[in-house]
């Protein structure tokens, strides 16, 4: 909490961090107290026992630091599985699209069943080696 209150303290007395003025984000950030120990400053109540809350001052801290630290992070890579299964995906389509029959080029023509209509003909080249289905 150390580093996210020196921070925080940092961004408002630069001005870089505002707030809307909204009445209970103010009332919790007055009522909460610099403590300075060797650990370094950070926020606390005035005592343990308080009635003064500064539950609102903790969460802006907290988020302010979590988006700083995501705004500086670099992109998450993508998984490798999922590179993966992209490069599989463009080398099927790939293979596919080679196997089309260019104009003028003899066609499998075979008819078949499909799913979504009852039959389809196959527009794959004569003699090729992929299943058949609808084109």
């Amino acid at each position: 909490m150390v580093p996210a209150c020196a921070t925080f303290y940092d961004a408002v007395v630069n001005g870089v961090l505002t707030h809307s003025g909204h009445p209970a984000l103010v009332r919790h950030v007055s009522n909460a107290v610099v403590k300075v120990d060797r650990l370094g400053p950070r926020i606390v109540k005035e005592h343990r026992g308080s009635p003064r809350h500064i539950d609102l001052a903790v969460a802006a801290v907290a988020a302010y630091a979590r988006a700083t630290y995501h705004a500086a992070a670099p992109p998450p890579r993508e998984p490798r599985i999922l590179g993966l299964m992209r490069h599989l995906a463009a080398e099927a389509e790939a293979r596919r699209t080679a196997q089309l029959a260019a104009p003028g080029e003899p066609v499998c023509g075979l008819h078949f069943r499909t799913p979504v209509t009852s039959i389809g003909i196959c527009g794959l080249r004569a003699g090729h080696t992929g299943e058949h289905e609808e084109r």
